[in-house]
């Protein structure tokens, strides 16, 4: 144990410079790290910026989802082939479609 602690007192000046040198490897690398973080917040806090100016209101969103089915449903009733009650449900669309249309 003695000649452990002997060498470190004759080498304690090149122990501490190589601690240094490791200590400021590990803050160069940090830095660099936190640069690429900034840019990702910053890259994200733009697209939140978008997405909020984008943004509509839940009744804005019920009334296309709303014409949006509807339209959808028309369509499945043009493409069979049941006639007569499947021609007044498709006035009946198209009468909601152009009221909810109309108050946009």
């Amino acid at each position: 144990m003695k000649k452990i602690w002997d060498w470190i007192n004759k080498n304690i000046v090149v122990i501490c410079c190589i601690c240094l040198i490791l200590f400021m490897f590990r803050t160069c690398s940090t830095n660099s790290n936190v640069k690429r973080l900034t840019k990702e917040v910053k890259q994200t806090e733009l697209v939140i910026d978008t997405m909020r100016q984008n943004q509509i209101t839940q009744k804005e969103f019920e009334k296309a989802l709303k014409i949006e089915g509807l339209k959808a449903e028309k369509r499945m009733i043009q493409s069979t082939d049941r006639k007569k009650f499947d021609l007044q449900r498709e006035i009946a669309i198209d009468a909601e479609l152009e009221k909810l249309e109309s108050n946009k």
